[in-house]
């Protein structure tokens, strides 16, 4: 009997395994531009993940029903059959959520999406966006299911009459292999997520991981660890994020700074680099401007963007910092004992990716949202209002502003759903769905602009452009790694020549802060992990996700270092240094110490 009950719980599995490599699978087919050769080995290193995942998942489930009891067998079956299914809903909800996540961030999963869904007030939205547009992996979420209900049904299991030792031993061992294989065996640390790219190349590591693998690990890593790569000495010598600006004297006066966010625009459909260029106005602009060809993403999603854009501060943790509560110091900290007033705008709903909040905690004097907007009829019926409402309508509201000001405007519409009013349906779009959205958002720039041109205030402000991530794609030439993190970030003064200090040289999102300051020829002690345009010494640019670094080295190919790693170059060690330093730093709150 126990030996049959044993072959019935092989079967339970047999069949999640089974349909947890069809959602690979799916993933890997539907995002075919995310990943190179993905081979047969790989489904093999995605199976070795699978049950790793499954061992994690299932251990509340083996504890209960394997549990060598008498009494209370009806009770004990039914909890057991609702373990059972509860856990492959979630197990399978995170794996059908990834085909559709992946294709936009490039990663799997992780803790910091449940704490978007339990704080953000759109989380219940996008997630019913996501079902509605890819409403065929709802119809197989709801299949997988409905198979695995009738196998729990199908698939009975006798319980023992007698709760002998020896049924309490094999009860003991059984947990214990299930443990063993769920830290991924006799290893020195239980298997992470950085593992994954050690067995494959670091394109392909996303498809042989698992979603709930990758939820599960991160979960415990909300709360902080302080790392020791090196001694704090050696930490500081390395690296200090204490920095003063030096003024370039570049300005000749005091002016005003508009900020301008560009939702998933990215270099390979935007800028006079480009083969082909969605948005002829932004280009037109950027070419009169302190452009960098070369402009590197350090963030994969907005929520991400916003504490490395106007705080220069990177997220090496698995919880965004925007949703953390941690504080940082941002630009307006910088700019108000200077006589700067701060707005920001950002045409979705009001709480949306926190934005409202977060801008208060830096620093920002007003914010306005949809909740401010005074045209409801301009609401797009997905996220807020549309750009070419919402845009010329920023620089009414900046008329009011006492100079100088600081505004930072988030544009909206070249996000998913990537829908455009019906009197901009003419435009043609590109190979992707986003590019008609680029196109879109690009008319509502120039909206903007004519319209801010006819202010006194406009020849006395500096204009920073900046893509807050990439967008998606399925074109495989984008999502290679010298492609996959490059954005446009420019610039821009309608007297002052900035062109000549232009560069085809990487410059990162980090970077803006201080290079910003140092052109308004502000004097003051920041922190920041970035680098000024202007300094000569070597500058180290990166992308960090999950325990991995891409390092960015001019005329170098894009290089993978994985944290932990020995430390073979003076990068390593910087880096090193630079995650030691934040994970430090944010558990003793000192990012933020200007009041």
């Amino acid at each position: 009997m126990l030996d049959r009950n044993y072959l019935n719980y092989g079967l339970k599995f047999f069949s999640v395994l089974l349909f947890l490599t069809i959602f690979r699978v799916v993933l890997v087919k539907y995002n075919e531009a995310v990943f190179f050769d993905f081979s047969f080995y790989h489904y093999c290193v995605g199976f070795l993940f699978d049950v790793i995942t499954c061992a994690l998942f299932y251990l509340p489930y083996i504890v209960c029903s394997f549990l060598p009891i008498t009494k209370f067998r009806s009770v004990q079956s039914t909890v057991s059959s609702v373990l059972f299914v509860a856990t492959s809903a979630l197990l399978f909800l995170l794996n059908t959520i990834d085909i559709a996540y992946v294709g936009f961030v490039k990663k799997r999963i992780t803790a910091d999406f449940l704490m978007y869904v339990c704080f953000d007030s759109e989380s219940d939205y996008s997630i019913g966006l996501i079902f509605m547009e890819f409403w065929w992996l709802l119809l197989i979420l709801v299949s997988v299911l409905a198979a695995i209900v009738y196998i729990e049904k199908k698939i009975f299991i006798v319980r023992q009459g007698i709760a002998s030792w020896k049924s309490w031993v094999s009860y003991l061992f059984l947990i214990f292999i299930f443990v063993l294989v769920g830290r991924g065996g006799f290893t020195l640390r239980p298997i992470g997520i950085i593992e994954s790219y050690k067995w494959v190349k670091n394109e392909n590591a996303v498809g042989v991981l698992n979603s709930g693998f990758t939820f599960i690990k991160t979960i415990s890593s909300i709360d902080h660890e302080v790392v020791e790569y090196m001694s704090r000495e050696e930490e500081k010598r390395l690296f200090n994020p204490f920095v003063k600006t030096v003024p370039r004297k570049i300005l000749t006066e005091k002016n005003n700074v508009v900020f301008i966010v560009l939702e998933s625009f990215s270099s390979y459909y935007t800028g006079p680099g480009c083969s082909k260029s969605y948005s002829p106005f932004l280009d037109s602009i950027l070419l009169e401007s302190m452009y960098f060809e070369n402009g590197l993403s350090n963030a994969q999603t907005s929520i991400d963007a916003l504490p490395i854009l106007l705080s220069s501060v990177p997220n090496f943790s698995s919880q965004s910092l925007l949703l953390s509560g941690y504080q940082l110091n941002g630009l307006p900290d910088y700019l108000s004992p200077h006589g700067y007033v701060s707005l920001f705008f950002h045409g979705a709903k009001n709480g949306s990716m926190r934005f409202d909040s977060f801008s208060k905690s830096i620093g920002f004097d007003n914010y306005f949202g949809l909740n401010e907007y005074p045209y409801s009829a301009h609401y797009d019926g997905s996220w807020g209002i549309w750009d070419h409402h919402f845009l010329p309508w920023t620089v009414t509201n900046m008329n009011h502003a006492r100079e100088p000001f600081l505004s930072c405007i988030y544009t909206l519409s070249s996000h998913h759903p990537f829908k455009v009013p019906l009197e901009f349906e003419y435009l043609k779009g590109g190979p992707d769905k986003i590019c008609k959205s680029i196109q879109y958002t690009d008319r509502a720039l120039q909206l903007f602009w004519e319209k801010a041109k006819r202010e006194a205030w406009f020849d006395r402000t500096l204009f920073v452009f900046c893509a807050d991530h990439t967008g998606p794609t399925k074109q495989k030439k984008n999502m290679k790694l010298e492609n996959r993190y490059r954005i446009p970030i420019a610039f821009y003064h309608p007297k002052v020549n900035l062109s000549e200090f232009s560069s085809d040289h990487s410059f990162q999102q980090l970077d803006i802060l201080p290079t910003l300051l140092e052109i308004l020829n502000i004097e003051e002690e920041i922190y920041t992990y970035g680098n000024s345009r202007f300094d000569t010494k070597k500058k180290l640019r990166f992308n960090f996700s999950d325990g991995r670094f891409y390092i960015f080295s001019e005329g170098r190919t894009p290089e993978l270092y994985l944290l932990g790693d020995d430390m073979r170059t003076r990068e390593h060690k910087i880096l090193s240094a630079m995650y030691q330093r934040f994970q430090y730093d944010l558990l003793e709150n000192k990012m933020k110490w200007k009041y």
